[in-house]
């Protein structure tokens, strides 16, 4: 199990865990449609699900830190793997009060991952090549993503809904036996002490973000980028349905977004590492993004099916791509052994971007009773935090 210790090892091994925390997250999303009337709800509802586990992740990221000192991050992955393991098989019960205990264990399980894989990518990597690979980290959610929806559709067809959802928490033991050979080199120099649970000490990652002007400016940008990338996610395919295309064509459009976002962050990565530095990188992804957002408004039933194609891989490379270039910046400037921590600070800012951005979009629809002026909106978002970005990175040069 060398491999797992070395560089790629450790990062692909990182990967799938957050092939596990997002393919468990879309793995509800997919079987909506058949578990929602076992339950006795709308498949709607799954909307309220997903902000319920993002809102529970949001604090577990930031108060897991002290969990991580005193464990490991290691040991916080194998019981995040388990939460999800836990939570997956709690809604196969199909009731809503297993579905809330299932999207509670989600949360729990996917709030530690970032600041969990942060120290261990930050030993494996150095400054040549530590962008690109938290990125080929942080593919792992669109991979866990094209995996749920994949695999729960055709397991659920061979058998039903609760065997597709099985079939994705087997993932999770899957990355408990993959992450326990690493424990030995990763899970050291721990913490003895007993764990403080005190709301200060919990709160404490994002306090130290919210104080520091230069990291609080760049969660904004975190922020923006991310609820600009959901509401992507979760209104691609429903405008694509307004225009004329069939649900086919749309979800055919909708992987190519994801492919984008898969090859985007790797290459995003490589380009931060070896041409344009972390900062014209950053920038670029919000541009791209503004202007493929604005493109969205061309978009027509009539179009050539390749240049469709083109199009939604180039969005889903620039509104998907910008993660692991920007987490990479984070761990790359907090002080030595503050990695997981400040991780933690901006996890939590960034996925209220997430919690906030995609209701504001929908909000928008029902108002303008159009997607025009949304997609505007948001890609006026994502150009003037490109811009934030590049104020950021003139006033504290040190931030490379």
């Amino acid at each position: 199990m060398q491999f797992l210790s070395g560089g790629l090892g450790a990062t692909l091994a990182m990967m799938f865990t957050m092939v596990v925390g997002s393919s468990s997250i879309l793995a509800v999303a997919v079987s909506a449609p058949d578990a929602a009337p076992d339950i006795g709800v709308s498949a709607s509802y799954v909307g309220l699900f997903t902000g319920a586990v993002y809102f529970v992740a949001m604090f577990v990221g930031s108060f897991c830190i002290g969990f991580i000192a005193r464990y490991g991050p290691i040991r916080t992955l194998q019981l995040t793997a388990l939460c999800s393991i836990l939570g997956l098989l709690a809604f196969i019960f199909a009731t809503p009060a297993s579905t809330v205990l299932c999207a509670v264990l989600l949360g729990i399980a996917y709030g530690p991952i970032n600041p969990a894989n942060a120290p261990i990518l930050l030993e494996v990597t150095n400054s040549g090549n530590r962008a690109v690979y938290f990125s080929i980290k942080q593919s792992g959610v669109t991979v866990g993503g094209a995996a749920a929806s994949l695999v729960v559709p055709f397991v659920a067809v061979l058998w039903n809904w609760q065997a597709g959802i099985v079939a994705i928490a087997l993932l999770g033991a899957v990355s408990l036996l993959i992450l326990q050979p690493m424990r030995a080199r990763f899970d050291t120099d721990l913490n003895e002490g007993t764990l403080n649970w005190s709301f200060s000490e919990l709160i404490k990652p994002v306090v130290q973000v919210l104080k520091n002007p230069l990291l609080r400016g760049f969660s904004m940008v975190g922020f923006t980028y991310a609820g600009v990338q959901i509401s992507v996610s979760s209104f691609f395919v429903v405008y694509l349905v307004t225009q004329g295309f069939t649900l086919i064509a749309a979800g055919l459009c909708f992987l190519f977004v994801n492919l984008g976002g898969i090859i985007g962050r790797v290459a995003w990565g490589r380009l931060a590492d070896k041409w344009l530095s972390p900062k014209g990188t950053l920038t670029v992804i919000g541009i791209v993004s503004a202007v493929s957002l604005c493109g969205m408004y061309l978009i027509s039933e009539g179009w050539n099916h390749f240049l469709l194609y083109v199009f939604s891989f180039v969005l889903g490379a620039s509104t998907h791509g910008w993660n692991g270039v920007y987490l990479s910046e984070v761990a790359q400037h907090a002080p030595k052994g503050e990695s997981h921590n400040l991780t933690g600070g901006v996890q939590f800012l960034i996925y209220g971007g997430v919690a906030v951005m995609p209701p504001l979009f929908g909000g928008m629809i029902f108002v303008t009773e159009s997607y025009t002026i949304p997609f505007f909106i948001i890609a006026g978002c994502a150009l003037t935090a490109s811009l934030a970005l590049m104020w950021l990175y003139r006033i504290y040069p040190g931030f490379r």
